[in-house]
């Protein structure tokens, strides 16, 4: 089964770029245009293509009369799934925060954001992967799974990030945790033991090839 997936891209080392010389660089956030450049020459290879939550929605807002602009938009994008051509790959839209920061400098504020966001579109995207910093990935995944309860969102949240910007080191934990956090959003399992088929549901996050319970996340190193 073809799914689609929202990408919400919160900041956090995993969306930095290093800048100055060489004897002295810093990290500041990079522009979502090259985070998402990277993320899609990372996705093709897995058979993984996107588009912008915002370009989708300028779509809907152009057709005039609709009344219905979220039934347009989820329109939308399962027809760019028809076009893939009969191949299994699945849809991924990347949709960064207006405001990216540090998570060290997360709140309770910016969990609800999040929330928002997820809740707003949880009609029209099948699962949603969450990239965040690893200062406080353990606080936003507790904290989502408190706000959106299984009982009121029965689809996968993966949350992940990095300790290597994406941009900075291709052999980083970036590219790979961003694809696994990607197959386990669209995982689903379909084998003769079960009656049908069984997809992911709640909050999880993703990390150095392990998917955890977002209540039950510690980060132990820093390195």
């Amino acid at each position: 089964m073809q799914k689609v997936v929202l990408v919400i891209d919160t900041g956090g080392t995993f969306s930095m770029e290093s800048v100055g010389s060489d004897r002295n660089q810093t990290l500041t956030v990079a522009s979502p245009i090259n985070v998402l450049e990277k993320l899609r020459h990372l996705s093709n290879k897995y058979l993984f293509w996107s588009g912008t939550l915002e370009a989708y929605c300028l779509e809907a807002a152009r057709v005039r009369g609709c009344l219905n602009t979220e039934k347009l938009l989820r329109e939308r994008v399962r027809g760019r799934l028809a076009d893939a051509g009969g191949q299994s790959k699945h849809c991924w839209l990347y949709h960064p925060l207006e405001t990216r920061i540090d998570s060290s400098a997360a709140t309770p504020e910016e969990w609800r954001t999040i929330a928002k966001v997820i809740f707003e579109n949880r009609d029209i995207f099948d699962a949603f992967v969450v990239i965040h910093g690893t200062d406080t990935l353990m606080y936003v995944s507790a904290g989502l799974s408190f706000l959106l309860p299984q009982s009121h969102l029965h689809k996968p949240v993966i949350v992940t990030g990095a300790q290597v910007p994406l941009l900075v080191l291709d052999a980083g934990d970036a590219a790979n945790n961003f694809l696994g956090s990607l197959n386990f959003a669209t995982w689903t399992s379909d084998t003769s033991e079960v009656s049908s088929s069984h997809s992911l549901k709640g909050v999880y996050a993703y990390f150095n090839t392990k998917l955890m319970r977002g209540t039950a996340v510690v980060k132990v190193d820093s390195q």
